[in-house]
């Protein structure tokens, strides 16, 4: 089955009426319509993002992260850097000269506050940098038992979900897919880097459960001997995949997606959400991996440099070549 392309920006005025921020957090008051009220707010673009969150009075670990690289960005000695470390440390840390944030992927980053907590109906969410932990009743009182625990335990109240913790980095295969959740590659000159990623999660309500599979495309540049994520603009072309979903079939897009960041704009991330439909009850899904998966990304910085993910029997895209950018 081959997915229609629904990833087209909506303006920040979508109707969002059982979405209300309370103490700091989102809440999908109604369970019926959360996975309408998420794929509503994760088809907005970074600006759009930014002006919802500052019309609603909500402050998204997303956008911290963001301010967290800007912030570096504008550093002008090491001697900084420590400071700066103390600010964001709960979103961000320095990994191998690279920031990395504890969260990965703009899906959970965007609906999650500072403190990764969001509500569906009654239900309790954290998210943590492996796992994602989920209290039906909304009882807090048991988030330190939750905290503990590596798996769902015996109780129809708590669940438990691994979610990845580092960024993999692979490079260009015809074999199968080397991470099945996820993969991530990158390309780089001597000041610039553009990465390109596709995840796979299975978004929940605590009952039923959608697989959703994120793009994402953003530029790394280096300042005082670390990388962090700026603001550009950025092109992807030639993406495509092919994913069992919950009920084993097989799904892609019926045809290569491609963006372009509008002229005049800048952006830190471009991430695309591709909602596969597959909404199941969450105690009888499969495990959602992708069998195949194709892309190249180029950023202003990158000019003719591009990042190819390509697995599977997908024809790839060459790594090399003129883009908009392009001099």
């Amino acid at each position: 089955m081959e997915l229609e392309n629904t990833t087209s920006p909506l303006s920040s005025d979508a109707s969002l009426e059982n979405v209300k921020v309370r103490n700091g957090e989102l809440h999908f008051t109604n369970p019926e319509t959360y996975f309408d009220d998420v794929k509503k707010i994760m088809e907005l673009n970074e600006i759009e993002l930014d002006r919802w969150e500052s019309d609603v009075g909500f402050k998204s670990m997303r956008s911290l992260i963001n301010e967290a690289n800007e912030a570096f960005g504008n550093l002008t000695s090491k001697d900084q850097i420590p400071a700066w470390q103390e600010k964001y440390k709960n979103v961000v840390s320095i990994q191998d000269s690279i920031i990395i944030p504890h969260v990965l992927g703009n899906f959970y980053q965007t609906i999650t506050n500072l403190s990764g907590e969001y509500m569906v109906g009654e239900m309790y969410v954290k998210v943590l940098p492996d796992k994602l932990i989920m209290i039906k009743d909304g009882d807090r009182s048991r988030l330190s038992e939750a905290m503990t625990l590596e798996k769902t335990p015996n109780d129809d109240n708590i669940v438990i979900k691994p979610l990845m913790n580092k960024e993999e980095f692979i490079l260009r295969s015809n074999g199968n897919c080397p991470n099945s959740n996820g993969v991530n590659n990158n390309r780089k000159n001597d000041k610039r880097r553009v990465y390109l990623a596709f995840l796979i999660w299975e978004n929940s309500d605590g009952y039923l459960s959608e697989t959703i599979v994120e793009m994402e495309v953003y530029g790394r540049k280096k300042i005082l001997g670390t990388w962090h994520v700026y603001a550009t603009r950025h092109h992807a072309e030639s993406v495509n995949f092919e994913v069992i979903d919950n009920d084993g079939i097989p799904k892609s897009l019926n045809s290569d997606f491609s963006f372009l960041t509008p002229s005049g704009y800048q952006y830190q991330h471009s991430f695309h959400y591709f909602p596969l439909g597959d909404v199941t009850n969450h105690y009888t899904l499969t495990n959602p991996v992708f069998e195949k998966v194709k892309g190249r990304a180029t950023t202003r910085g990158t000019d003719k440099k591009w990042v190819v993910i390509c697995c599977g029997d997908f024809d790839c895209p060459a790594s090399e070549g003129d883009s908009p950018f392009s001099t």
